[in-house]
C-alpha cells in the first residue's frame, strides 16, 4: 500500500513497509528528533481510502512516556476524530502495523472521541 509518511524530518510518498514504521516509532521513542523540535510524530496518510480513514498519527514529547495516537475517519466535513493515550511503544507499533498491514482499525470503545474539537 501507498502511503505519505509524515514526520517531523519531512515527507515521503510511496511504498511504507513494516520496518520503516518500526524505525519511525523507535527513532521517536528515543527521542532521535530534530534538536529544535519538542516532540516527535509521525502521520500515515493512505493513498486509498483505508475503512475510510483520512490519517493516523502519533506523537511524543521529548522527555515523556506518553504516546499520543489519534485517527480521522471520514471526509473534511464529516469525521470523527478518535485519540488513544499509551504508554507503551509496543501497543503503539501494534495500532499502526495492523492498520498498514492488515488494513484493521482498533476497537474504539478504550478510546476518546475528540471531534468536537476540530
Amino acid at each position: 500500500m501507498y502511503y505519505l509518511l509524515e514526520t517531523e524530518n519531512g515527507k515521503i510518498m510511496g511504498e511504507v513497509d513494516s520496518a520503516r514504521i518500526i524505525d519511525e516509532i523507535n527513532r521517536i521513542a528515543n527521542e532521535e528528533v530534530k534538536p529544535s523540535e519538542d516532540y516527535g510524530f509521525l502521520i500515515l496518510t493512505p493513498n486509498e481510502s483505508i475503512n475510510n480513514v483520512q490519517y493516523i498519527q502519533m506523537a511524543k514529547n521529548v522527555g515523556s512516556n506518553e504516546y499520543t495516537i489519534e485517527i480521522r475517519i471520514g471526509d473534511d466535513k464529516n469525521f470523527n476524530h478518535y485519540q488513544y493515550f499509551s504508554y507503551n511503544k509496543e501497543e503503539v507499533m501494534a495500532i499502526f502495523l495492523d492498520f498498514a498491514n492488515n488494513n484493521k482499525l482498533p476497537d474504539f470503545q478504550e478510546w476518546d472521541d475528540v471531534s468536537d474539537q476540530f
